[in-house]
């Protein structure tokens, strides 16, 4: 149900090769109020940031710099829509996409807990070039 709420708002974008869908990711203003109360967000970009979600590639084109690419394009999403700030999490121990948001200058944000999930998420943002603005 979520995805096909991506689809209908048109906020989830594909990456393919070929025809072949290797990956996608949502990208919109909406985000969890309740679970960012303990992250440290830029506040001056507070209404000038995307917010990533559901970031996933599929299994034999990882490595292969899909998630990069997508990344990229939301950056370039971004700054096309006039807006200031990238901001995602993941997973504390998703290793790769931690790795690749710390690679692609995202500064981490803080950490919080969702019910159910033992671990904590790690939150990220990177902010982008203001001589877009």
């Amino acid at each position: 149900i979520v995805f096909q709420e991506d689809i209908q708002a048109q906020e989830l974008y594909v990456f393919k090769e070929n025809d072949e869908i290797l990956g996608f990711i949502c990208i919109n203003e909406k985000f969890e109020p309740e679970f960012y109360k303990q992250v440290i967000f830029n506040k001056n970009y507070d209404d000038k940031a995307f917010y990533l979600h559901r970031l996933a590639v599929k299994q034999k084109a990882k490595g292969k710099g899909v998630a990069q690419k997508l990344l990229n394009f939301c950056e370039n999403f971004a700054l096309e829509n006039h807006k200031a700030s990238l901001r995602a999490d993941t997973h504390s121990k998703n290793f790769p996409m931690n790795s690749l948001f710390k690679k692609l200058d995202f500064n981490f944000c803080g950490n919080f807990n969702i019910p159910n999930y033992q671990d904590p998420f790690l939150a990220y943002e990177k902010i982008l070039n203001q001589k877009a603005f």
